[in-house]
């Protein structure tokens, strides 16, 4: 009897199959597909995630394939990172073993340590905490700052003149004080001992001098008691008519004058009366 018979064919089909690791995902193409299909593939990353490539080293994140085999591909994703950069001002240093780079949400600890005789102002972006942590949400640059200290010179008298030369100092600053008699009256000394009315210091703390003033006796009121020792200007006067034995010598011990009633010394200072078994301190301006 006749035949008839058909020859039926039928198109090639693969299997794709698209997969995510963490920190991704990917759209839903998973499944059968005739010979040449084409599928576009999209890796969408996680919230600070970032997409790295496909497993068949494609790095793009929305791709094209045509279907002409077996399809198995996922996706790599990593997690964002930050670097950290931390650096110091003059007058102290801080941690910079933590530069470096680091996943998002890594906590880091910020230290900055101030120099001998300066103390920590703050970081570049206000905080003035010298130990600090930091999560890392982005790249970090950070500067600490520090200023050298600052110390109080406080000065007084006893009433009977003015001074100057106080407030505040950085330290080791160089600086000159004062001491300025009111009329009738001669600076004695500062209540360290010191006996210059003009003197320099180097602030190192904060530090109160208070300068002691004593009366100007004069020649006329001189003469009412003696022995007595006095100066106007750069001469010393002796007023000691019974004295035996009289020296005038300053304070290296160098004598300027014997058995004198006034010599005349070379520069201020203080200077020594030995009158018999009695010696007599006294300031030439």
């Amino acid at each position: 009897s006749a035949v008839n018979l058909v020859a039926s064919f039928a198109i090639d089909t693969y299997s794709v199959s698209v997969t995510s690791g963490t920190g991704g995902s990917v759209n839903s193409v998973s499944g059968t597909y005739d010979y040449d299909t084409e599928i576009e593939l999209i890796a969408t990353p996680a919230a600070n995630y970032h997409f790295v490539s496909w497993s068949d080293g494609n790095i793009e994140s929305t791709r094209t394939i045509t279907v002409s085999s077996a399809v198995n591909l996922v996706a790599s994703f990593a997690i964002d990172t930050y670097t950290v950069s931390i650096s110091s001002g003059s007058g102290g240093t801080v941690n910079t073993a933590i530069n470096g780079t680091y996943n998002y949400g890594s906590s880091v600890e910020l230290i900055a340590t101030p120099s001998a005789n300066y103390h920590f102002v703050s970081w570049n972006d206000g905080d003035i905490n010298a130990v600090r942590q930091i999560v890392l949400v982005s790249d970090i640059t950070m500067t600490a700052e520090f200023d050298i200290n600052k110390h109080t010179v406080t000065l007084a008298s006893n009433g009977n003149g003015s001074v100057e030369g106080d407030g505040d100092f950085d330290y080791d600053s160089e600086i000159t004080i004062k001491a300025i008699p009111d009329y009738g009256y001669t600076f004695d000394e500062w209540n360290d001992g010191n006996t210059e009315a003009e003197r320099v210091i180097i602030v190192k703390e904060n530090v109160t001098y208070t300068a002691s003033f004593k009366k100007t006796v004069s020649i006329e009121d001189a003469t009412k008691e003696e022995p007595h020792v006095f100066a106007k200007g750069r001469t010393i006067y002796i007023i000691a008519p019974n004295a035996n034995s009289i020296i005038v010598y300053d304070k290296i011990g160098k004598i300027r004058g014997t058995n004198v009633a006034s010599v005349t010394v070379p520069y201020a200072g203080v200077y020594f009366v030995k009158i018999d078994s009695k010696t007599y301190k006294l300031t030439v301006y």
